[in-house]
């Protein structure tokens, strides 16, 4: 969509945090490391 809006940052991981807005939707993007437990703390 040419119209889209993208805002948002990267992170110090090099992974974009923020919103991509079209005309219809709003699309977030998070790290999934909010989510997930890694590996080596479990």
């Amino acid at each position: 969509d040419e119209n889209a809006v993208a805002e948002g940052l990267v992170t110090a991981d090099g992974l974009f945090d923020g919103t991509v807005s079209t005309r219809l939707e709003e699309y977030y993007f998070e790290p999934t490391s909010r989510y997930l437990a890694r590996v080596s703390e479990e």
